[in-house]
């Protein structure tokens, strides 16, 4: 399968550490050099950034920016992609599962990550690769740092995003026609989440999207109706399929990951 890693030749200790990484799980990738508030595109520099729930950052808009420029590869290509931050941690039944993944149709998204949050997924897995059930996920609240995308889900998130502000996981998130699975246990982490998991801290990261300290910008009244609404929508999925659905946090397994 194909992998893409988001990174900017800058950050050589994530690069170095990405290396180390796919040595040890026999896999290769192809960095996408991030963009950058300083080579943010104009189409990107055009968009009214307060149109979202919150004003997003010219830094958001970057991140958001390079995840749509690889979504429109995917979009135009037959397969799916792994796509990658430079801080993802991955677990050694990684390459198993990207292997049987490639062969399989029908999906549009699968997310790999958990991020210390609750998911919305089906009570019951879908499909079983490698020890990990994939279970569909019905509500995510973050996380872009480690999925599996095909070219229809790219298709749909690229119509979402289109000419619109927003975080890029916002964006994944938020986009409830994308048929989209779990994996349980989780299989990747962001760095910043080692500790929680009790896994090793195996790289010490700074995010360039932490919002600057001070007062927040006050939120338009705009702003206030689209939160509420992605709320609602949100509340309305759950009654919908609370069913057959579990909200919960998706463990990892620490022995699946490096010591």
């Amino acid at each position: 399968m194909r992998i893409v890693l988001i990174s900017m030749k800058s950050q050589t200790t994530r690069i170095a550490f990405q290396d180390q990484q796919f040595d040890r799980l026999g896999l290769t990738y192809e960095r996408f050099e991030a963009i950058t508030p300083e080579t943010l595109p104009a189409e990107y520099q055009a968009i009214d950034r307060r149109g979202w729930e919150r004003t997003v950052t010219v830094p958001e808009m970057a991140c958001l920016a390079s995840h749509r420029e690889i979504w429109k590869t995917v979009a135009a290509g037959s397969e799916p992609v792994l796509i990658l931050e430079d801080d993802a941690v991955l677990a050694d039944t990684v390459p198993a599962v990207l292997s049987e993944l490639e062969s399989r149709s029908g999906i549009e998204h699968v997310t790999l990550e958990v991020r210390a949050r609750k998911k919305l997924i089906s009570k019951e897995p879908v499909a079983e690769i490698a020890g990990i059930g994939f279970h569909h996920l019905y509500l995510d609240r973050s996380g872009a740092a480690a999925y599996v995308l095909w070219p229809a889900g790219a298709q749909r998130l690229l119509r979402a995003s289109t000419g619109r502000a927003a975080l890029a996981d916002a964006v994944i998130c938020a986009c409830f026609r994308l048929n989209s699975l779990q994996a349980v246990p989780g299989i990747a982490t962001q760095a910043d989440r080692c500790a929680h998991y009790g896994l090793p801290e195996v790289l010490k990261t700074q995010s360039s999207l932490v919002r600057p300290k001070g007062p927040k910008d006050e939120k338009t009244i705009g702003q206030v109706l689209r939160r509420l609404r992605s709320q609602l929508r949100q509340g309305r999925r759950q009654l919908r399929i609370l069913t057959g659905a579990v909200r919960t946090q998706v463990p990892v397994e620490r022995d699946q990951f490096p010591t």
